[in-house]
């Protein structure tokens, strides 16, 4: 699910977490010597591979200049969870605007937000926020529980056919194990 939002707390900056290079959020983030910009090591090694420039500027680089961000290195996935989680947002819909941290905004959407919504089976239009009791959508879903515990009956039937001796050389039918000390 594509979600859109406004950031309404501007530090840290999106960039400040992405790779240069691959523009995806930094994994084993380093920092080259020359322009001091943050790469994946990854992004880094493949380049260096090749040719001794930054990725990012082009500049000679020499490897052993490059350095860990030793803020972001060891925990970097937790951090930039922590950090973008508590970045303040504010939802796009018009009907909507309400202010919150990001890692609620998931939650906002699905189940908070002021924007209308059309039920896949009356096709009135709600409120997420609202409750909506469609008397469509729960027959659909009686329907289907009803299907499925005929079918667990129909099952229940074969089994029990089964146990009772409804078959003729069935399991039971063997008598009990032969005892391994006897042989």
């Amino acid at each position: 699910m594509l979600l859109f939002f406004i950031i309404i707390t501007a530090y840290p900056r999106a960039r400040d977490f992405q790779c240069q290079r691959c523009l995806k959020e930094l994994d084993d983030p380093v920092t080259t010597s020359c322009c001091k910009e943050n790469v994946c090591r990854q992004c880094l090694d493949f380049k260096l591979r090749w040719e001794m420039f930054c990725p990012v500027c082009d500049r000679r680089i020499v490897y052993r200049k490059t350095h860990l961000l030793p803020m972001l290195h060891v925990p970097c996935s937790k951090f930039f969870k922590s950090v973008k989680d508590s970045l303040r947002v504010r939802c796009i819909e018009k009907d909507c605007q309400m202010e919150m941290k990001y890692k609620d905004l998931d939650l906002h959407w699905k189940e908070k937000c002021q924007r209308l919504i059309k039920c896949e089976y009356c096709s009135s239009e709600n409120r997420v926020c609202d409750s909506h009791a469609c008397t469509e959508s729960l027959n659909a879903a009686i329907r289907k529980n009803k299907v499925l515990i005929d079918e667990q009956k129909i099952e229940k039937d074969e089994v029990d056919k089964i146990m009772k001796g409804g078959r003729r050389g069935g399991f039971w039918d063997r008598g009990p194990p032969p005892n391994l000390l006897d042989w």
